[in-house]
């Protein structure tokens, strides 16, 4: 045989044993993705059964999801080249689900409940449907941009840690939205690593790809959720504009413009109508003139 016709069968035979071993290393992790959806659902269910959101106080349940998570993410970093690494992996998801269960039971009692989980569910199969189409069209390289989405993720990270102590709802959705982008391009930045050969490890592609998809629809949800302050909000009204000007009333010491803001607030409210009084208790006091009582505004 010539030379040169045999260097180019080798040279063809070895493009076509990496391509076959990277759709191999996709293949698996599309596969296992989808695996991994099971015990989420199975994970959020039992937490919803067990009245997670009760059992577990705020803080309480940010620590256990703070140490469980980073620990799962470690042992199966640890055991992604053996037999342990894809059970550790269904293990995270199972209990990824499980903390999930808190915002999918208060969600769950609100009268669309169901259907706006169903939305969230379907804007994000859309976001990785298109991240996934993308990541095949998409040649440039993505280095650069995922060292400044990785900072960005760790600054949402940090904000939203401190936000679990501020309660602001500007705050939070502003970073819900954040976290939509940021995650959405991980997506593409994951699959597009497997795509080019970069990643070879389908349990580490695949852990990747589940947490951006994660994030995502626990974002998509959060405006909903009836986690923004306020302890009569039984309607989950949510207005962006009038949850920032609740947050800037809460600390503007300027009394003028505290009660212009106010005015402001109250004018959304008044055009929106979220709640509309049927009835009104009124409380009769009787006290002897030598009793002296003062009485909260809210009867309590």
């Amino acid at each position: 045989m010539d030379d040169r016709l045999q260097s180019a069968y080798v040279t063809a035979s070895g493009a076509g044993a990496v391509s076959a071993e990277r759709n191999r290393v996709l293949r698996n992790t599309y596969w296992l993705l989808a695996l991994s959806m099971v015990p989420t659902v199975m994970g959020a269910w039992v937490g919803m059964a067990l009245g997670i959101n009760q059992i577990l106080t705020p803080g309480i349940g940010l620590m256990v999801f703070l140490v469980g998570a980073f620990g799962f993410m470690f042992a199966i970093e640890k055991n992604k080249n053996s037999a342990a690494g894809v059970p550790i992996l269904l293990a995270f998801t199972f209990f990824m689900g499980v903390m999930l269960s808190r915002m999918l039971a208060i969600v769950m009692g609100m009268g669309n409940g169901a259907s706006l989980i169903m939305m969230a569910f379907a804007g994000t199969g859309a976001i990785f449907l298109g991240m996934a189409t993308l990541s095949t069209i998409v040649k440039r390289d993505l280095s650069n941009m995922a060292k400044f989405m990785t900072i960005g993720a760790i600054l949402v990270l940090v904000a939203g840690i401190a936000n679990f102590f501020i309660q602001s709802g500007a705050l939070m959705i502003t970073l819900a939205m954040l976290i939509i982008g940021i995650f959405s391009f991980f997506i593409l930045y994951d699959l597009k690593r497997v795509r080019d050969g970069e990643e070879t490890n389908y349990i580490t592609a695949t852990l990747g790809a589940y947490l951006s998809i994660y994030n995502i629809f626990q974002s998509l949800l959060r405006t909903n959720d009836g986690l923004t302050a306020g302890a009569f909000n039984a309607g989950r009204y949510s207005n962006p504009k009038l949850d920032a000007l609740i947050d800037g009333i809460r600390v503007e010491p300027n009394l003028a413009k505290r009660r212009q803001m106010v005015g402001e607030a109250l004018r959304i409210v008044n055009a929106e109508l979220p709640v509309i009084p049927l009835y009104r208790r009124q409380h009769n006091w009787v006290m002897r003139p030598n009793v002296d009582a003062v009485h909260w505004p809210n009867d309590v």
